[in-house]
């Protein structure tokens, strides 16, 4: 009977393809910050624009917390790759 329905590779694959997508989503989210507040600075005289460097910083960190993935995750975890973490790396993750 098998306990977990996912083989090496699937979990491999879990593991390692949040890294590349949440990479791409911070250097988005990086780039509208960065534009509203150095290029353009007189956007955030504008609503919109404020509202939108807000939802781009709250994006950017969860980007990152989406990008580290499993690397916080405790070693001993079972059936988890790429687990490099402790339970500390663990909960800083959780509050991203």
């Amino acid at each position: 009977m098998q306990i977990f329905p996912y083989n090496q590779a699937q979990m491999m694959a879990f593991s390692i393809i949040p890294h590349f997508s949440g990479f791409l989503s911070v250097l988005g989210s990086s780039a509208i910050v960065h534009h509203i507040l150095f290029v353009r600075r007189k956007a955030l005289s504008m609503f919109q624009n404020r509202v939108m460097l807000c939802m781009s910083f709250m994006d950017l960190l969860q980007s990152i917390g989406f990008g580290l993935s499993t690397i916080p995750v405790p070693r001993d975890t079972p059936f988890v790759y790429g687990a490099l973490g402790n339970t500390t790396t663990c909960e800083i993750q959780v509050k991203l």
